[in-house]
């Protein structure tokens, strides 16, 4: 196992982990101050969140990598939304949009379209600045529990990245039924979990958990960083998406460093546009 995991591993048992991360998040704000002002300089028309907003959705708070990574991330969403939903007006959500990395750039990543874009987080200061800097979209607050503030079919596109992977497996499988009551039938759902890919990071008694189906590392409040839960691919199939026509399973995401499996399913229905 790697140091960092077995770190991480004493840190959640000495109930330290919290302050270590305030280090960490004090550590990186002094490494990224000065080329987050070299970034504001090149682009003098956005807007950036604070610090402490994309450290807590990101774990960094390097404007660059929020900025460009966030067009890459939405380019690929975009491109499953053409593939899948096929509706020159579609209404889409990010659920746990975080400070709009990616929703941002949805837009622009489907020209010739015209999409309504709504995003919900559960962070109140992150909707906050979300409502204030980021106007081709709107934004509401969810909690750490369904309901969404959203009446039944409301979205033909639902998309989260690395919002499964912070959850409890019984959250997990509460808010699994609440986007299907928010999307239409033959609606389209894109998430994120961790897979085979990142088992390098388990110990040896949550690798044989994994083999079963889901591992989850508590010891912090569910919904943060540190609360990281891992998903065996058949898991996905048998129990999270049970019920859903699974579309793709992409093992191998082209975007750098994303080390996650991306799930594309559509819920019972007649498809979106059809």
């Amino acid at each position: 196992m790697p140091a960092k995991q077995r770190l991480g591993a004493f840190l959640r048992r000495a109930r330290l982990f919290w302050l270590a991360e305030g280090v960490r998040s004090s550590w990186f704000r002094v490494l990224d101050r000065g080329p987050n002002r070299r970034f504001q300089e090149e682009r003098p028309g956005e807007v950036f969140p604070p610090h402490d907003l994309a450290y807590d959705a990101y774990g960094r708070g390097d404007w660059k990598a929020y900025f460009e990574g966030g067009a890459v991330d939405a380019k690929f969403i975009a491109s499953k939304l053409v593939s899948h939903c096929r509706k020159q007006d579609p209404r889409v959500l990010e659920w746990g949009c975080g400070p709009a990395r990616i929703l941002r750039h949805m837009r622009a990543a489907l020209p010739g379209l015209q999409p309504s874009l709504s995003g919900s987080d559960y962070n109140a200061r992150t909707i906050d600045w979300c409502r204030k800097a980021i106007r081709d979209a709107s934004f509401e607050l969810n909690g750490l529990d369904p309901p969404l503030p959203y009446p039944e079919s409301s979205f033909d596109f639902l998309y989260n990245f690395s919002v499964f992977t912070h959850l409890s497996e019984r959250a997990g499988l509460l808010w699994i039924k609440e986007l299907a009551r928010v999307l239409v039938p033959g609606g389209v759902l894109l998430l994120s979990t961790h897979g085979d890919r990142t088992t390098d990071r388990l110990l040896e008694k949550e690798k044989e958990t994994y083999a079963r189906g889901i591992v989850t590392r508590d010891g912090v409040p569910e919904g943060k960083r540190g609360f990281v839960t891992y998903h065996n691919p058949s898991y996905v199939r048998a129990v999270l998406l049970e019920g859903w026509e699974l579309l793709e399973h992409v093992t191998d995401p082209p975007m750098a460093g994303f080390m996650q499996d991306i799930w594309i399913a559509r819920k019972p229905g007649p498809t979106a546009g059809a």
